[in-house]
């Protein structure tokens, strides 16, 4: 059985119209500041599971960001695993889906919501046409506003969530951490004609990056897509001014 959004269901027969009305009600303050405290633990957001006894902790003080997420409706018990009493979370549905990850992009870039529009569809433009070197020129764009008293003591993961959910917000077809026999990959993106296959680093090397994709063949598990496979590696730098980005790409043939 589904349960439908009252507040939605109601603005929607008002208007005669079906769009998104999620965040029309407001985000409430403590979950955009824990999110800004625990982000890192959003990477898998998709993939999350739970045991059933922590979906009810109230302590505000000492909660997890998943535990909220769910206890404010954002996100909905897809699952349950009677073996191991875990259940698995997902979003009710597109609609939270899309307006939380906007949230999200929003928040933890800060650009606005028109710089981030006109972003977003250049980078789809840039990732159709495999230009990596526009794409992390887009990248840097939307990476100068994060304030560098934020990304100062970040680590990698800061870059890895803010990707994923762009990507996600984009609608474009990804996963991040995915297992393999020899690591794990950090996120494999696929567009129509391209497989695109991304390691991160951290003020290192973009060169790093690419032979740890290569030495340890993770695009080996794409072969049989037929379709261009693209191996990336970027790697960011921070510094007081900005975060630049090294990278490097390869086509595997």
């Amino acid at each position: 059985m589904r349960v439908y959004n009252p507040f939605s269901v109601l603005y929607s027969l008002n208007d005669q119209e079906i769009t998104n009305y999620w965040f029309t009600s407001g985000t409430p303050t403590f979950l955009i500041h824990l999110i800004s405290k625990q982000y890192y633990s959003l990477e898998t957001l998709d993939q999350v599971e739970i045991s059933i006894n922590n979906l009810d902790n109230f302590d505000i003080e000492d909660i997890e960001l998943v535990t909220l997420l769910f206890q404010t409706g954002y996100l909905t018990i897809s699952d349950y695993n009677k073996v191991t009493h875990k259940v698995k979370l997902s979003f009710p549905n597109y609609e939270v889906e899309y307006s939380f990850t906007n949230f999200l992009v929003k928040a933890l870039s800060k650009v606005t919501q028109n710089k981030l529009s006109l972003l977003s569809s250049k980078l789809i433009k840039t990732l159709e046409n495999s230009d990596i070197a526009q794409f992390c020129y887009k990248l840097e764009i939307l990476f100068s506003n994060i304030p560098y008293s934020i990304i100062s003591g970040e680590k990698e993961s800061y870059y890895h969530a803010l990707l994923q959910f762009l990507f996600s917000l984009l609608s474009l077809e990804s996963q991040s951490e995915i297992l393999t026999n020899n690591g794990r990959i950090d996120l494999a993106l696929e567009t129509k004609n391209y497989v695109y296959i991304f390691e991160f680093k951290l003020n290192k090397s973009a060169q790093i990056a690419l032979e740890q994709i290569k030495d340890k063949k993770y695009y080996h598990r794409f072969l049989d897509k037929n379709k261009n496979i693209v191996l990336v590696g970027l790697n960011f730098i921070n510094n007081k001014d900005k975060t630049e980005l090294d990278f490097i790409a390869e086509d595997i043939n």
